[in-house]
């Protein structure tokens, strides 16, 4: 990359989710790589709290009034990024997840009218899949993805059906660039500490080496919660088993009440939200992901990072990521009984339990790895600055946007039209008005 330093702005939701954790990660290695990060969010994001990396966090402060009926996020964010941008010189804003995030970056870029930053947008899934297509959002998702710079989406899944669930033009590039976790941290453990999961199920110590599956999860419907629940039930039956319930969501409730009717209490334990979640997947023999649909699957590529076969539906990025009898097993969706015997095969036979732990170690590795994805994005930024920007698309791509049945989007009408105050400054000779990119951030 040589002596070029960018100044990235990162935009995401902070909590738990895989569209945070992406993001936090893409700034922590930025930062790892000498460019200046900026987290703008509402709170600092979970994995960014205990760095050391010389990262900036800008909390995005939504004002309430006894007039609106919800906050105004959309256009506090707006406000936000268009100072930042400004006081900081900016030179990409990279939005996660397009609802509302995409908008407001559109809007903020409006606000400074030149010299703004380059905005890529990356598609996490729902944002797509049960957002963002939904007939309330789905124009001004439209217009604000035509008028960024780059698009990236997780998987093939996600870019396939974005074109028609957006009613995108399909010509408009997506570029595919899989999440990825931290594989040093998210690695498998020396020694098995059983203590730690034992001390969870006191009540029972004649489970205390049986197997321990796992299921990590916000909780939301798509997540399929009754399933996990069926799928272990059923193994329980055949082989007394453990089940570790991590994360937290609007399901939870109801996955407490559908445990407690078959009688699992002390057989299923819910941790909450943990910011340690390795050190317990690292103990877990199996990882549950009974999705309905996913984009990509995070919480299976953490878990594969620690040695977990995974057995999850054949639906959307898993079927990318998770290769059937290899790293894992997938089933069809709602299927509860072939996850079942897929997992009590695997738990009954210690050998090849054993080699598929290794071969998820190694998927992990071959597709989630940090440095080449990092690169991917390196690149990404720099070849987004090189070229024009979509800065304040012109009335035929606005148009287009609001009419997708007409001809498809020319990239080259953008080139002929883009306004002069868009042109892209030549990495190596910034414009006067900003200060030259330093070689050496602090």
């Amino acid at each position: 990359m040589g002596s070029v330093k960018l100044r990235i702005g990162i935009v995401c939701y902070p909590h738990f989710g895989g569209s945070g954790i992406v993001a936090t990660e893409i700034g922590l290695g930025m930062a790892q790589r000498g460019h200046q990060v900026h987290l703008i969010t509402t709170e600092m994001p979970v994995r960014a709290r205990q760095t050391t990396l010389p990262i900036q966090f800008h909390p995005v402060e939504v004002q309430d009034y006894p007039l609106f009926e919800f906050p105004p996020y959309t256009l506090a964010l707006a406000s936000r990024l268009a100072e930042i941008a400004q006081r900081e010189h900016l030179d990409i804003l990279h939005l996660h997840y397009a609802i509302p995030h995409a908008v407001s970056g559109y809007l903020a870029r409006q606000i400074l009218q030149s010299g703004g930053p380059r905005l890529i947008v990356t598609l996490h899934g729902t944002d797509v899949t049960r957002v963002g297509c939904l007939d309330s959002y789905r124009s001004v998702t439209r217009m604000a993805l035509l008028a960024s710079d780059a698009i990236t989406a997780p998987s093939r899944y996600l870019r396939e059906v974005a074109y028609p669930l957006l009613d995108l033009p399909t010509n408009l590039p997506i570029e595919v660039i899989p999440n990825f976790v931290d594989t040093q941290r998210f690695s498998p453990a020396s020694h098995r500490d059983k203590q730690r999961i034992n001390n969870l199920f006191p009540r029972i110590p004649a489970l205390h080496n049986t197997p321990i599956l796992a299921h990590v999860s916000n909780f939301r419907p798509v997540k399929r919660i009754p399933d996990v629940i069926d799928t272990f039930t059923s193994v329980n039956q055949t082989l007394p088993s453990r089940l570790l319930l991590i994360g937290e969501g609007p399901e939870r409730r109801n996955a407490a009440e559908q445990i407690e009717q078959r009688g699992l209490q002390d057989r299923v334990c819910f941790l909450g939200k943990r910011e340690d979640i390795v050190q317990y997947l690292q103990q877990c023999d199996l990882m549950l992901m009974p999705s309905e649909t996913e984009s990509f699957g995070l919480a299976a590529l953490e878990a594969m990072s620690c040695g977990l076969p995974v057995i999850a539906s054949d639906v959307g990025g898993l079927s990318e990521l998770i290769e059937h009898q290899h790293s894992g097993f997938l089933a069809p969706v709602y299927d509860t009984h072939t996850m079942a015997q897929h997992a009590i095969q695997i738990l009954r036979d210690p050998q090849r339990l054993a080699l598929m732990r290794l071969h998820a170690r190694e998927r992990a590795l071959q597709f989630g790895d940090p440095n080449a994805v990092l690169q991917q994005y390196e690149t990404l930024y720099l070849q987004t600055l090189a070229r024009p920007s979509l800065a304040s698309p012109c009335h035929l791509c606005e148009t287009h946007a609001l009419h997708p049945a007409q001809e498809p989007l020319d990239h080259a009408h953008h080139s002929q039209h883009t306004h002069l105050h868009s042109a892209s400054p030549l990495l190596d000779d910034p414009p006067p008005s900003r200060p030259s990119h330093p070689t050496d951030l602090p």
